[in-house]
């Protein structure tokens, strides 16, 4: 059975997978294929071309169609109306119709829930979904058992915690959806003023958003302009944000895993890239061990809403290997040969030993792009299209921000060795494969890679084990030869304002009108005349 995963076009982030013969076998976002950041409002044609060509299969080999939005569940006719026109526009794009019977449509959250739960390869686990809306909610607690995952509590539209979390970052001077992480990064500077939120209650046994009395707080509170001063103020607005969030979803973690009767959590939907707050969880005790999907905005729901039809259809969840993100678009070796030999590009050559030259380089302080293999799926840079460096200086973080065009407050994470995590971490170390938690760094951790410690001593890694990128593990461990670190600076591969690169050319774009010394491209190393000179 062949099924097609899309997101809603009315959707951020919008995607595609295809799940084919039981299998996840292909998974993108829109916005790398078409270059157009988060591709808001946009049917994903790009990467539904893309996940079809991957398995060989043209729109009739595909048995359904599964969308993560259900359109019965809209509030008013007016909504219901706008739902169906992008739907119907999109598929006939596609070249298809809305009425076609493939067509099925799957609840928002209900694709959260799937898409992390059954990514897991857990048999057993609480679920918890948040974000700003979908349909009439803006969350989900569920438990997933075999094959089975049931719901216990929706949490409604009206008490959204991603409302909540994107209205202040707007309020701060940020774009809602979109620089929430801006947002937590600035967290780490401010103190949070106690009492400031009156409109959360937090006495029974889930915390709510009062949305009159929230409404009520924005309209009192003071715009910061994009691209204003950054005040002590706009500071504490962001740590006591951070801090209510973190408390709130502490607590609804809690009430998760009471419920489900599992100390295993899945988490899913925007508010689960919120790395702080995911790591608050297991310091809190809350769960034993958490999983978040790495496409855990609502790119996840192509994936989720394909699981979904899937399931019912057969009875059993479909394979998805989820131990690393790389699902996206591959490096075809061929493509970058002739990209490198008719456009004669200066400085590339094919090294006898990749990792050895480009452990070399980090070692010497020289900044690499990195593109190579099947792209990661999800907003963070995971060792296939990454921008690498040394984290041994504090002064890398500078060159970084003015490399990328970056707010100095927002931190950046080291890919490390699976192995040496739990050296460079206080406590414990879980698997971290996707950068979606913010730990305490050790007195160890914060003396090997000052570069990639937040101000408020957390470093939020990412676990790489040899058999999920095998030459990018290679080329750490030989670092970790030379230097005695076990892991770089890994952030991610664009220019400011642009998403992450996709194709070879797209790479070779941003390492050519950017600061960057050297580019791995599949099994090329390019190099630039003046990094060679230094």
């Amino acid at each position: 059975m062949n099924i097609l995963g899309l997101t809603h076009p009315m959707s951020w982030n919008n995607a595609a997978c295809l799940v084919a013969d039981g299998k996840l076998v292909a998974f993108a976002e829109e916005e790398r294929l078409i270059r157009v950041k988060y591709a808001r409002g946009v049917m994903p044609l790009r990467a539904i071309e893309w996940c079809l060509a991957c398995a060989g299969l043209g729109l009739p080999d595909i048995h359904a169609i599964a969308v993560g939005w259900d359109l019965s569940l809209a509030r008013t006719r007016k909504e219901r109306t706008i739902w169906e026109f992008l739907v119907a526009d999109g598929l006939r794009r596609l070249g298809t119709r809305l009425e076609d019977e493939r067509v099925k449509h799957v609840r928002h959250h209900r694709a959260h829930a799937l898409s992390t739960y059954f990514a897991s390869g857990w048999d057993r686990a609480a679920i918890l979904t948040l974000d700003g809306s979908g349909e009439q909610e803006s969350g989900l607690f569920a438990k997933g058992e075999g094959d089975e995952v049931t719901v216990i509590r929706s949490v409604p539209a009206g008490s959204s915690f991603g409302y909540l979390y994107g209205k202040v970052t707007e309020a701060l001077g940020f774009t809602a959806h979109a620089e929430e992480g801006k947002v937590m990064g600035l967290a780490a500077y401010g103190t949070p003023r106690p009492g400031l939120f009156d409109f959360l209650e937090t006495s029974g046994d889930l915390p709510e958003v009062n949305k009159r009395r929230l409404r009520r707080f924005l309209d009192a509170l003071p715009r910061r302009a994009p691209g204003g001063e950054i005040t002590d103020e706009h500071r504490d607005l962001a740590a006591t944000l951070q801090k209510a969030f973190e408390e709130a979803v502490v607590k609804m973690a809690r009430w998760a895993t009471a419920q489900a009767g599992s100390r295993d959590l899945c988490l899913a939907g925007g508010c689960a890239l919120n790395c702080a707050a995911n790591a608050a969880i297991l310091r809190a005790g809350a769960a034993e061990r958490v999983f978040i999907q790495p496409a855990a905005h609502d790119a996840g729901t192509a994936l989720g809403a394909a699981m979904s039809v899937f399931r019912d259809a057969i009875g059993v969840r479909p394979e998805a290997d989820f131990t690393h993100a790389y699902h996206g678009p591959d490096v075809e070796p061929g493509e970058v040969e002739r990209l490198v030999r008719t456009g004669k590009v200066p400085g590339a050559r094919k090294p006898a030993d990749l990792p050895a030259e480009a452990a070399a380089l980090l070692a010497a302080g020289k900044v690499l792009g990195w593109c190579r293999g099947r792209a990661e799926v999800g907003p963070r840079a995971l060792g296939a299209r990454s921008i690498l460096s040394d984290p041994r200086g504090a002064g890398m973080r500078d060159r970084l921000n003015a490399l990328k065009g970056r707010e100095p407050w927002r931190p950046y994470g080291p890919t490390v060795l699976a192995e040496s995590a739990a050296e460079l971490v206080e406590g414990p170390a879980p698997e971290s494969p996707f950068m979606l938690l913010a730990l305490p760094a050790s007195a160890r951790g914060k003396a090997l890679m000052p570069a990639a410690v937040h101000v408020d001593g957390t470093i939020r890694l990412q676990t790489l084990r040899r058999d999920s990128n095998p030459t990018l593990y290679e080329t750490i461990r030989r670092f970790r030869d030379l230097t005695q670190v076990p892991g770089v600076v890994n952030t991610s591969f664009n220019r400011a304002g642009e998403p992450i690169v996709g194709s070879p050319r797209d790479a070779l774009a941003a390492f050519f009108s950017s600061g960057l010394d050297a580019l791995v491209l599949g099994d090329w190393l390019v190099l630039k005349e003046s990094a060679e000179r230094r």
